[in-house]
């Protein structure tokens, strides 16, 4: 029997029987697919040590020569196929809306040029301000598309050697006319020595981007986003706080779960995914991410990197 399980299923089994732990399938990402009457179906698979007197209790040690484990087959193949539906969507509505709204910017940014004719101070004003929507729009669909491109390999890592430094610097050029549409600033503290990181470039600026644009979103008009690198013994830590509304203890305790956002008042729109596979990204650095925040107080989202 055991030879007819899928691979995944056998190595969940047998890393419970190891561990003495048990194995739960919690993401989509998570699911199997077994055939079963010529049909593919999706199912989380839980693993528990069979003899377990307690269900919240599995620090025991097993009496019996050989190890027993209950396997609980959860089908999922509805929210499986739900997930992949999303997934496509998202990535092609974004793909397709990046073409035509970066050329209504170069338009936009031709006309404040005056390249096309001179423009009176109430022209002027009105084309600023389509700069800066298509702006914010258009830094939207880049964040969109990055989550797109890593929610599914966030554990897979194209490791280099780069300054911390150099990583900060280009997230907050690339976001300061979001910024601008916004009429928020960005400080920057550098530390005090250079600070070298062997990690995924690429998907820590998803993750640095992705906390940044938060901070810009959800500060009020005139506030300051505040952005701050730092060494503390044998790993570096990066700070993004904002002067926004804050966020209760219960929204803190679960703002990196799927489809989780922040409970400000406004309308601010979002996936609730970035901060999700942001901690994803964290994890597989075998780092630590979280947020301090109090209501009315603002928000200092963080992640911490090991040193090598």
């Amino acid at each position: 029997m055991k030879d007819q399980l899928p691979r995944e299923v056998r190595e969940l089994l047998l890393k419970t029987i190891e561990t003495n732990e048990p194995q739960l399938s919690k993401e989509m990402n998570d699911a199997i697919r077994i055939t079963a009457a010529g049909e593919d179906k999706w199912y989380l698979v839980h693993a528990f040590p069979f003899d377990a007197p307690d269900a919240g209790d599995f620090s025991y040690q097993s009496t019996h020569a050989k190890p027993s484990i209950a396997v609980i087959f959860q089908e999922a193949t509805l929210l499986k196929l739900s997930d992949s539906l999303r997934k496509n969507l998202l990535a092609t509505v974004s793909h397709e809306l990046k073409t035509p709204i970066t050329s209504a910017r170069i338009s936009l940014y031709l006309l404040l040029e005056q390249q096309l004719g001179e423009l009176n101070s109430d022209q002027i004003e009105l084309v600023e301000t389509a700069r800066d929507d298509v702006n914010r729009q258009l830094s939207t669909i880049e964040n969109l598309l990055d989550l797109s491109r890593v929610e599914e390999n966030t554990d897979e890592l194209d490791i280099s050697e780069f300054p911390l430094c150099d990583l900060v610097a280009e997230s907050i050029d690339a976001h300061q006319d979001v910024a601008t549409a916004h009429d928020v600033s960005l400080s920057y503290t550098t530390p005090e020595s250079s600070i070298m990181l062997q990690a995924d470039k690429e998907k820590l600026r998803i993750v640095l981007n992705n906390l940044v644009v938060n901070a810009i979103k959800y500060s009020d008009s005139g506030r300051t986003v505040e952005i701050r690198a730092f060494q503390q013994k044998d790993f570096c830590r990066v700070e993004v706080r904002d002067q926004g509304p804050g966020m209760d203890e219960e929204t803190v305790n679960t703002i990196f779960d799927a489809y989780t956002r922040g409970n400000a008042t406004g309308a601010i729109k979002g996936t609730g995914l970035g901060l999700k596979i942001s901690k994803d990204i964290i994890d597989a650095h075998q780092g630590k991410i979280g947020c301090i925040s109090k209501l009315d107080a603002g928000s200092t989202f963080y992640f911490e990197l090991p040193i090598l």
